[in-house]
């Protein structure tokens, strides 16, 4: 979830949040966010998360997208970041990060102007899959149906709201 230039992402007690305002610290707090500690600082100095995931059936391992189109992996809480995006485009932010709630390894990412794709093993491997999109599409959130992985609704601040009935 975005807000600003912050990425956030919350439950009851478990928060997550990167922000790109001169720092790239990842914080974390168990209570809810009254207290925050540094967890690590984002994939590299200058680089900073512009969307966050966490897995849906294990809050330690959290997906974040970057100002560079990088997309990174953590399985420690945000301690530690392996790069998750082999083979995607560079050079643009990401704009929108969804996990499918029910298939957690398939992970979707959208760009402002290189459509989205798509992994099906926790992000060793992507695919393009803009098939129905305008080439100059803004993506700007993704969102997988809770109960069914298959609907994936994202949004193109162009042209408005896409649904695929196939998982993309």
């Amino acid at each position: 979830v975005t807000a600003g230039d912050c990425a956030h992402f919350g439950e009851e007690t478990l928060m997550y949040e990167a922000c790109l305002q001169g720092r790239n610290d990842f914080m974390v707090s168990q209570d809810g966010g009254l207290n925050w500690s540094k967890a690590s600082e984002a994939d590299a100095p200058g680089l900073g998360f512009t969307v966050l995931a966490v897995h849906p059936q294990d809050a330690e391992v959290v997906y974040g997208g970057t100002v560079n189109a990088a997309v990174q992996k953590s399985t420690d809480g945000g301690a530690t970041w392996q790069s998750a995006g082999q083979g995607l485009p560079t050079g643009m932010p990401v704009a929108a990060l969804a996990l499918d709630p029910n298939r957690p390894d398939t992970i979707y990412i959208g760009y402002h102007e290189r459509g989205v794709f798509r992994s099906v093993d926790g992000g060793a491997t992507w695919h393009q899959i803009s098939a129905g999109l305008i080439p100059e599409a803004a993506i700007s959130s993704i969102v997988v149906d809770p109960t069914d992985g298959n609907m994936v609704y994202l949004t193109d601040r162009g042209s408005g709201v896409y649904i695929s009935n196939n998982g993309g």
